[in-house]
């Protein structure tokens, strides 16, 4: 039998490549949301305890070929690089209204 595909090779590629992200994204987020929940010491909405928060958040290692754990490493970096950025220009601005500073556009 022969296939046919309506992608060619480079197209196929990358959708499979951005399908192998977005199954290690899933994955992980799995892994994370099920250790936080059996190690959570209680549950209270709104408060993290025993809650998985602080993965190496500095610095990508390169490897020449990549495994498993090295993308949930970098995916996790990434996350966190993210919500520290986010609260702190959030505090940061924050601080400005509450000096009397209007925020920039």
């Amino acid at each position: 039998g022969k296939f046919i595909s309506p992608m060619n090779h480079i197209d196929a590629k990358e959708n499979c490549d951005m399908f192998a992200r977005e199954i290690y994204a899933k994955t992980f987020q799995w892994i994370v949301d099920f250790l936080n929940e059996k190690s959570s010491a209680i549950d209270v909405p709104g408060v993290d305890v025993g809650r998985i928060m602080l993965v190496d958040m500095f610095g990508h290692e390169s490897f020449s070929t990549n495994r498993f754990v090295q993308i949930c490493i970098n995916h996790a970096s990434e996350r966190m690089q993210l919500h520290y950025s986010e609260k702190v220009f959030t505090s940061v601005l924050d601080e400005a209204k509450s000096e009397g500073f209007p925020p920039g556009d």
